[in-house]
């Protein structure tokens, strides 16, 4: 099983560390001039500033969303392994450690600010405090069932099944409302980052290029953090149709008999993102994102796994649930 921070909200913080950085740009010139002795003729300075402060703020920003910030904890039946930036940092067996959750609820004024989600990990020799970055709810309460559950875990895929399967046909209704929400979000921080940049680029010295220069930085910054949140919701498919004898997803037809192992997102589970993971008699294998588990694109998600136990069900093993 795999559990790793949401993508929204990591777009979140991306969003806001970009705006934070905005502020710090501005508030950084006026700063020069008020405490530093810097005047206005000391253009260099100012533009200097104000670019220093911007390229950090980026820098550090993008670290922390991207590689600092975000964990990936990934469990298997004997082991448990937490990994950043795609390196494993800590590794227990299960047989040698015991896991549970210490989460602390954030409120100001007996507002409700936010939560911070910690696995904790004792072992003989340490104790581990592992900081959730940016988990859901669910996503964290996934993993803590997983890790420490109260009641034995079955397999939903040993239950007896029939040996035939009706050719079935499902429909993932994929919306662009939610990845328009997020581009839009994005946009409107960057444009902000670049309004403030291109003003006090033209304020500290006129013959600068100021709009070019930030609307061409804003448009490559813009495709770098859109490309991949696009193509994940292009790749996913449209139509599934699950028979006795294939699996199809759009134009691409699976033949059972040509698979030699099929693994599943359980229903059950709402982290960031569902698939299909197969593999044929060749060792290639093949990913078919299913979108998320907490939307409700694809409501029959239950069944349609269930039309794939079914339909192989005359081949015994071949299906597991488990996160890809």
């Amino acid at each position: 099983m795999t559990y790793s921070s949401s993508v929204a909200r990591r777009v979140i913080a991306l969003v806001l560390g970009l705006l934070l950085t905005a502020v710090l740009a501005v508030i950084a010139p006026y700063a020069l001039r008020e405490f530093g002795g810097v005047t206005r003729l000391d253009r260099e300075l100012l533009l200097g500033s104000v670019i220093v402060v911007a390229a950090i703020g980026v820098v550090l920003t993008v670290r922390h969303v991207f590689f600092t910030g975000p964990v990936t904890i990934r469990t298997t039946p004997t082991d448990v392994e937490v990994v950043r930036a795609g390196k494993v940092r800590e590794h227990w067996a299960r047989a040698d450690a015991l896991f549970s959750s210490f989460v602390v609820r954030q409120s100001t004024n007996g507002i409700r600010t936010g939560s911070v989600r910690r696995l904790v990990v004792v072992t003989a020799t340490e104790r581990v405090e592992i900081v959730c970055t940016w988990f859901s709810a669910e996503t964290f309460n996934a993993l803590i069932a997983d890790v420490a559950p109260l009641v034995p875990a079955t397999d939903p895929a040993a239950r007896p099944v029939a040996q035939s399967v009706a050719p079935t046909t499902f429909t993932i209704h994929r919306s662009p409302r939610r990845l328009a929400i997020r581009l839009g979000a994005i946009g409107v921080a960057l444009v902000v980052l670049a309004v403030v940049m291109g003003f006090l680029i033209a304020e500290i010295d006129a013959s600068l290029p100021a709009v070019p220069l930030v609307v061409l930085s804003a448009i490559v910054l813009f495709a770098i953090i859109a490309a991949p949140l696009v193509r994940a919701e292009r790749v996913i498919p449209r139509q599934l149709t699950v028979s006795q004898s294939t699996l199809q997803f759009d134009d691409r037809v699976f033949p059972v008999a040509q698979l030699s192992a099929i693994r599943a997102t359980p229903p059950g589970y709402v982290g960031e993102r569902r698939s299909i993971v197969m593999t044929d008699t060749t060792g290639r294998t093949t990913v078919i994102p299913l979108g998320r588990g907490s939307d409700k694109a694809f409501p029959d998600y239950d069944v349609f796994v269930d039309a794939v136990r079914r339909a192989t069900a005359h081949r015994p093993g071949i299906l597991t649930l488990a996160v890809a």
